[in-house]
């Protein structure tokens, strides 16, 4: 019940293929490369004012970020060990578990940032404080999180998180920002989420194998998997990027409209896909 099954024979399992092949040692060579790196910044810029001069609309940009993002990591950490134990296929199991490791790191690393700037603004207690009161935003964050990352089975789970919300919104939101955080001088944010990204980027690998897989079953059952998480990462995501990238971010350095960077950005990416996968739109 909990790996899933969906009548996919046994045998489909060992075609399970993703392009990101690492070995642990590997693994633990670059993760201790980005950490060096993201740490060195951090304490290069500690002992600046920096972040004085930030315009105080990203400034709100990056409080909303940390409260909405940082505790559903480790939400995410039991959705991938989930998978690293009961996903149906080994190569799936290993590339889970390099995510779980990732997850963890993610939720840590967050935490360690917006702590720091604790002394700076007292509103980054929300980072930690957000995703426990009952905010409508937070209620519907929350209500997500909880259905994508724990309320599933492991097929469900690629499916719903690593093929539609990470290489779908977050992979690129991550990348957006970083850019955005460089634009505005905000050099610490960029190093830190593009750190981030990088992982991303590699364990959200797990979803189109998994779905490939499915589709030899018949398209309805993952369309309709991908559809529901589409539309509701969607509102979750014009909450917090639609905010930030109209009214938060300084109008000097805005690049493009919240429904350009959508076009441009998520929905082009999602209709190439679902047309080579063959789903529909």
């Amino acid at each position: 019940e909990i790996a899933g099954n969906y009548d996919v024979p046994e045998k489909d399992w060992y075609e399970w293929d993703e392009s990101y092949k690492i070995t642990y040692r590997e693994y633990v060579h670059n993760q201790c490369e980005k950490d060096t790196g993201v740490y060195s910044v951090k304490s290069a810029l500690s002992r600046s004012k920096l972040f004085e001069h930030l315009d105080p609309g990203w400034v709100s940009s990056l409080k909303a970020h940390y409260g909405a993002m940082i505790i559903p990591e480790i939400l995410a950490v039991l959705a991938e060990s989930r998978m690293s134990r009961f996903g149906r296929a080994a190569a799936w199991r290993n590339m889970a578990l390099f995510g779980t490791l990732d997850e963890t790191r993610h939720t840590q690393i967050q935490l360690l940032f917006a702590h720091g700037l604790l002394e700076k603004d007292i509103q980054f207690d929300w980072t930690h404080k957000g995703v426990h009161t009952n905010d409508w935003a937070i209620i519907a964050a929350r209500h997500l999180c909880d259905d994508m990352f724990t309320a599933s089975d492991a097929i469900a789970t690629a499916l719903q998180l690593t093929f539609t919300l990470e290489s779908g919104f977050t992979n690129l939101q991550f990348l957006g920002m970083a850019a955005d955080a460089l634009e505005v001088g905000d050099i610490e944010f960029g190093a830190l989420i593009s750190s981030i990204q990088t992982d991303e980027s590699r364990h959200a690998q797990q979803g189109e194998p998994t779905l490939k897989i499915l589709l030899k079953q018949g398209k309805e059952i993952p369309q309709k998997l991908i559809d529901t998480m589409f539309w509701r990462s969607w509102r979750i995501f014009a909450l917090l990027t639609g905010l930030s990238m109209d009214y938060y971010t300084p109008l000097e350095h805005r690049q493009q409209s919240f429904k350009e960077f959508m076009e441009e950005w998520i929905l082009k990416q999602f209709v190439d896909l679902f047309r080579d996968l063959g789903l529909e739109l």
